[in-house]
């Protein structure tokens, strides 16, 4: 069962713009489907179709999700996805790539996109139920998602040091030849006084 219902709300007081917890975990895609008219094929006394958008929201990793005619809130709450729709491309959450947790097993890559899981940051986040659904080794997956994310933000903290470090060494670099341009300036000075005094 999907977890739309658990989503913290956020009210805009300008708009009125309703928002449900992160979105940029959910999948979202945006499609077009003829419909019949029913008042233009009335009137033309045939089926007449007409193109409409439609939109599917789904959280990674259920098998539940919510599709229907998409409007004006949709296109504005998932504006990449619609861009993406609009410009002919697949919507793909921005974030780490599955290939980099698993590099040789295509196969799983696979199978998380099939539960509509495409980066490690999805992974990460599923739970109990999601995990269940995307089957054996769900678990395992999930908990080196999470490693993975755990260790680079890790790695992020130890950049920073190294980079504070690139930084400082820099400065001491620079300063040690002011100084050893100033000691030569000193020698030349006291040599030239040295000369004149005698």
């Amino acid at each position: 069962m999907s977890d739309f219902g658990n989503m913290a709300q956020k009210f805009d007081r300008n708009g009125g713009l309703v928002e449900f917890g992160d979105d940029a975990k959910l999948f979202v895609e945006f499609t077009s489907r003829p419909v019949l008219d029913e008042i233009k094929s009335k009137e033309a006394g045939r089926p007449v179709h007409v193109q409409v958008d439609y939109v599917r929201i789904q959280q990674p990793g259920e098998r539940d999700c919510i599709l229907r005619p998409a409007h004006d809130g949709d296109r504005r709450r998932f504006r990449m996805h619609w861009q993406a729709y609009q410009e002919g491309r697949e919507a793909i959450p921005s974030g780490t790539p599955l290939s980099v947790l698993f590099p040789a097993n295509p196969e799983i890559i696979e199978n998380l996109k099939f539960d509509k899981i495409f980066v490690v940051e999805q992974l990460a986040a599923l739970n109990d139920t999601q995990i269940g659904n995307i089957g054996l080794g769900g678990r395992q997956f999930v908990d080196k998602a999470k490693a993975f994310l755990d260790s680079a933000t890790i790695g992020k903290g130890m950049q920073d040091l190294f980079s504070e470090i690139d930084q400082q060494s820099a400065t001491i670099k620079a300063q040690s030849k002011e100084i050893e341009a100033l000691k030569n300036e000193l020698t030349k000075l006291v040599k030239k006084r040295g000369t004149e005094a005698a």
